[in-house]
């Protein structure tokens, strides 16, 4: 075996900032003091870390679960998931991936094998050993899992070959193999957890802290693991996650003292925060840390398993009805927060593509064009229902009314936020609003493109369950090589089949900042195990092992 995790091309700068930053980045192992700007201008001298004290982290959302096997997270079960369980594989400050349980992660040369070796000494919160048979164990659930199957379905066969070592041997080359190790494929949990029937809710990890109690929707209480392998870490002795759905009300909560970090992303809630950034009194309680990497897209999603959103016609209809100008214009977007396709134009394998623009008279004629093709004769209305998270976007509304006016009718169901994810993977929906997308590598994104990560009635994880050989064969082709040139090809491949089939209607770019009170310190990723500074935020998530209070 040879050619360490470094094989893995790094990113550059831009999309470096993608990863933990992916939302947001900069100053990566720095803490910014008291007062700081929404650009994170640093206006005190940091000092040393003390350790003791109790964090309150405002969260958006209360996962529906702790095993990343068992459990579709969105952005908050992340959020939790850094806090219980350590990744394999993190991403540092330039976009490279590295080791962070894992001591180093070797290749044969066509990359169809694969050696993970683990760092000595690791133990899991319940003082069992993490070693190769533990981790052999895992990666089985990983592969045999509804949830994490589908990504991982390469791994053709996994065994110890050491008391730290395993091997993972593919049904194909998969160069990229890391990626999936530095997200929830890569959240190592116990035996013993794997075998419990409730271990959904009884979290076993190596991560900086452990459950001592879950209230559902209200609060999840954690405490310093005993075992935790870093020397030192982590700093605070406990972390309560507080649900708080309202983005504002959790910008409130840190301003009067009642929750220590938050992160907020939606476009009111920003505004709002500049509002109160704008004052020295209110600023000077506050530090914030804009996300500036790789962002989530919001987007419209279409089940093209479902009329009559499975034809094209209607899809680019949609898109021809929409004016985006005057979406933008409500929601505050600036030019070039605007989302163009899954991959953003800061990535090396970013190919621009024309969408369709605002034109209602196309848009009726291509409606005009499906109601009177004979597979739909006797239809005289185009219908649907559109599902958006009760977090609320400002758009649509103004959606709906635009697409009123060329003859759609897209009635609007609210849900909570944490059923989303839920929904999307079953099917259960017409169209969709949702946040999604933000990644270190495009290969990230691979499950929520391929064919073979559709499945009609269970769990897909290709929410749009479209079928088209180009994207499938475009995203696979770029994961069995390191050849950027490759990948930019086959990446184009994608983002063109995409721009022509319209699963998706893109809006926004997501825009995350990270709040904190005052007296809080590196509320965001700060270094890696080998020392290397550590990519600061992911689509507003981080790991809270070197938060501290500086009490």
């Amino acid at each position: 075996m040879h050619g360490r995790l470094h094989w893995a091309r790094r990113i550059g700068a831009t999309l470096g900032l993608v990863a933990v930053c992916a939302s947001s980045l900069t100053g990566c192992g720095s803490s910014m003091g008291a007062g700081s700007t929404p650009d994170g201008v640093q206006v005190t001298k940091p000092t040393l870390p003390k350790p003791g004290g109790h964090l309150v982290f405002g969260l958006e959302s209360d996962p529906n679960g702790f095993d990343p096997t068992r459990n579709a997270w969105d952005n908050s079960g992340i959020q939790v998931a850094n806090a219980l369980y350590d990744p394999l594989v993190a991403v540092s400050a330039d976009g490279a991936f590295e080791p962070y349980l894992a001591e180093s992660i070797t290749h044969n040369g066509d990359f169809t094998a694969w050696r993970t070796t683990l760092r000595p000494n690791l133990r899991f919160s319940n003082g069992d050993v993490l070693d190769a048979n533990a981790l052999v164990e895992y990666f089985n659930a990983l592969r045999l899992s509804a949830i994490t199957g589908p990504p991982a379905q390469l791994l053709a066969d996994v065994h110890a070959v050491g008391d730290l070592t395993v091997e993972t041997t593919l049904s194909r080359p998969w160069a990229s193999l890391p990626a999936l190790l530095s997200g929830q494929g890569g959240y190592v949990v116990a035996p013993a957890q794997l075998r419990d029937p409730n271990g959904t809710s009884v979290p076993v990890g190596t991560g900086p802290f452990t459950l001592s109690r879950w209230q559902q929707d209200k609060r999840i209480e954690l405490v310093r693991n005993p075992h935790y392998w870093r020397p030192g870490l982590p700093y605070v002795d406990a972390v309560d996650f507080e649900i708080e759905p309202l983005g504002n009300e959790r910008i409130d909560k840190v301003l009067d003292g009642t929750m220590d970090v938050s992160a907020i992303s939606a476009p009111w809630e920003l505004r709002n925060l500049d509002g109160i950034m704008s004052s020295p009194a209110k600023a000077a309680k506050l530090t914030v840390e804009r996300d500036s990497g790789d962002a989530e897209k919001s987007f419209v999603m279409f089940n093209t398993q479902r009329r009559p959103l499975d034809d094209v016609r209607v899809r680019q209809a949609i898109a021809y009805a929409t004016d985006m100008k005057a979406i933008a214009t409500i929601s505050g977007w600036t030019a070039d927060q605007r989302a163009v396709g899954p991959i953003s134009p800061e990535s090396p394998y970013f190919t621009p593509e024309t969408y369709p623009e605002y034109n209602p008279d196309k848009a009726r004629a291509l409606l005009r064009e499906y109601l009177a093709d004979t597979s739909v004769r006797g239809r005289r209305e185009i219908s649907f229902t559109m599902i958006t998270p009760d977090v609320g976007f400002e758009y649509v509304s103004t959606l709906v009314e635009q697409w009123r006016k060329v003859g759609i009718d897209a009635k609007v169901q609210l849900i909570d936020v944490k059923n989303a994810v839920r929904l999307a993977v079953f099917g259960q929906y017409d169209a969709m609003v949702l946040r999604y997308f933000a990644a270190p590598d495009p290969d990230v994104l691979w499950h929520f493109f391929v064919n073979s990560t559709i499945v009609d009635d269970g769990i897909s994880l290709n929410f749009t369950r479209l079928r088209n050989d180009d994207i499938s064969e475009g995203m696979n082709d770029a994961r069995s090589t390191p050849d950027p040139a490759v990948r930019k090809k086959a990446y184009a491949r994608v983002q063109e089949a995409l721009a022509e089939q319209m699963p998706y209607l893109w809006m926004d770019r997501t825009e995350w900042r990270i709040i904190s009170s005052s007296s809080v310190r590196n509320a965001h990723n700060v270094t890696l195990p080998g020392g290397q500074s550590a990519m600061p935020v992911f689509a507003g998530t981080f790991r809270l092992t070197e938060t501290w209070i500086d009490h």
